[in-house]
């Protein structure tokens, strides 16, 4: 703006008016005088357009959102019983499997069977070596100096509260695949 002399109050008043009438006036700004709520009666509040995006896109996205939240709740379930498998066995009664190829140990102050470890004797040699007179009488027992090694062949399962979970079938298909690659 160029510097003016002004020569008397008068016109020192006047050019003061003069210079706020040039000025431009503060605009509202775009955003304060745009309210969506008092668009949304002008325009429709939920029409087609709405019931589309809600019915057809969010909620069916929200399907598989629910199904990754809670799937483990019903897929990772862990029974608390499980011991050794021992293939060899598995033509006996459970309990008596139990008791004679897996060792106890204690957990929780209790003897209980072993989760990890099995006897690493020779099932088939020390079944052959049992004379059967009358199978009745027969009780087969554990011998303390059996050597003790991990579970090789995979984990049998008390499923009377967890029949079936992704814990459990992917341990068994995995020891199943890995059986038939070493055969």
């Amino acid at each position: 703006m160029t510097s003016q002399i002004v020569e008397s109050e008068d016109e020192f008043e006047e050019f003061s008016e003069l210079q706020q009438h040039s000025k431009p006036k503060a605009q509202p700004s775009v955003d304060e005088a745009f309210d969506l709520d008092d668009l949304l009666p002008v325009i429709g509040e939920f029409g087609k357009y709405q019931k589309l995006l809600v019915f057809g896109i969010c909620l069916p996205a929200c399907i598989p959102c629910g199904f990754c939240a809670f799937n483990q709740l019903f897929m990772a379930d862990t029974p608390e019983d499980y011991w050794c498998r021992v293939p060899e066995l598995l033509q006996m009664d459970l309990e008596q499997r139990k008791y004679l190829a897996i060792p106890k140990e204690m957990e929780n102050d209790k003897l209980e069977f072993s989760k990890c470890y099995t006897y690493g004797v020779n099932w088939t040699q020390f079944l052959d070596s049992i004379e059967y007179t009358d199978e009745s009488t027969i009780t087969l027992e554990p011998n303390s100096s059996w050597p003790l090694v991990k579970c090789s062949q995979g984990w049998e399962y008390n499923t009377t509260s967890v029949w079936s979970s992704i814990v459990i079938d992917v341990i068994k298909e995995t020891y199943t695949q890995l059986q038939l690659i070493y055969i």
